[in-house]
Formats: structure tokens, sequence, C-alpha cells
């Protein structure tokens, strides 16, 4: 593998920049740009967490970046206090990964 340049990652950057200015009501987030882990692969993108938030924010944010409701993935992690949404899209061009942690809620019986 190659090493890579600042170059190389623009289209994340840009990509970041965009929703930065674009949708700048969005709730606040850890944004990492650079390799994420895919199904298939890794691919240049943009990490999306939104720790510890609600999940109207998953949710706001998916909307906004248009990514597609059905692929969401519901995981419980090792701790059993928390829950992951995940969904993995495209973003103006670039490929997004977009995850939000949030205490499980209890059903009552």
């Amino acid at each position: 593998m190659t090493a890579q340049t600042m170059k190389h990652r623009t289209p994340a950057i840009l990509a970041l920049s965009h929703i930065l200015t674009a949708l700048p009501h969005l709730p606040a987030a850890d944004i990492e740009v650079g390799m994420v882990s895919l199904p298939d692969g890794l691919s240049l993108g943009l990490d999306v967490h939104l720790p510890h938030g609600h999940l109207a924010d998953f949710e706001a944010w998916r909307e906004a970046l248009n990514l597609d409701p059905t692929a969401v993935v519901w995981r419980h992690p090792v701790s059993a206090s928390y829950q992951v949404l995940r969904v993995d899209g495209e973003y103006a061009g670039v490929v997004v990964v977009l995850r939000a942690y949030a205490p499980c809620v209890e059903v009552a019986a």
C-alpha cells in the first residue's frame, strides 16, 4: 500500500466542510476523516459518532444526509446498558458511517 497524502483526503474534507456550512443546525457530533470500516472492506470517508445522545439526533443526521432508513442496523454492544444504531451511506460522493450510542430503554411488561 502506498502512503497517502492529505490530497487523498480532500473529498472527505470537502464533504465535512459542506456539512458544517449547509447543515449547521445538526446536533454536535464527533467526526473523523479517514478510513472507515464497511462490511466489504475499508474506504475513505467520514465516521460520525453521536456519543450518548438521543436517538432523535441520529434520525436528524440520517435524514439531513439522506441516508437510507432501511439500511439502519441496531446493535447491542458488550455493555448491556447501551444500544448502537448504525447506517452506512454516501454524502457528497463520500462514504459516511453514522453511529449513535444511547441508553437502552426498558419496556414495561
